[in-house]
């Protein structure tokens, strides 16, 4: 197997099923709906909703430097931008950015020189391989917090 087909394989398992752990991303998003989604039932956490959009980022943060020869930073308020209207259209449309920009990143992935993998992402101290094994654990990260969130905000009140 191709280096980027196990590239691809992790970034998978971490986003739509079969991870190692429990549950992957897309399935911890399964049945959320736009007010759960929106609550921010645990003081001074994030939103499901901001959490999902700060993850799409992040997957075309990694894409772009990927190809990049110059370092690429979101800003905050990149990183992090306002939430739209609370609808379950906006919702909807949320989720899709989300998928688009794990189809783009694999896509990427699966387009890349097997050697652009050990080089190193500019502006960092580490290399193109380690980047996207982040990837992959960020949607772990991020999947566990949205999962508490989950749970805190079916609680009875």
């Amino acid at each position: 197997m191709r280096i980027n087909d196990r590239i691809v394989d992790t970034l998978e398992r971490a986003f739509s099923a079969n991870a190692w752990h429990g549950p992957a991303l897309l399935e911890i998003l399964a049945g959320i709906d736009h007010e759960t989604a929106s609550a921010q039932p645990i003081d001074g956490a994030h939103s499901i909703w901001r959490l999902v959009i700060h993850l799409t980022v992040w997957k075309d943060v990694v894409r772009r430097r990927l190809a990049s020869p110059t370092p690429i930073q979101p800003t905050t308020a990149e990183d992090f931008p306002p939430l739209p209207e609370p609808t379950a259209a906006n919702w909807a449309a949320t989720l899709e950015e989300l998928r688009r920009s794990h189809r783009q990143l694999l896509e990427a992935v699966r387009a890349s020189a097997m050697e652009s993998f050990d080089r190193t992402v500019p502006g960092k101290d580490y290399a193109a391989f380690v980047m996207l094994l982040g990837i992959a654990q960020h949607d772990d990260y991020h999947g566990g917090q949205i999962s508490l969130l989950k749970k805190a905000a079916q609680r009875p009140k």
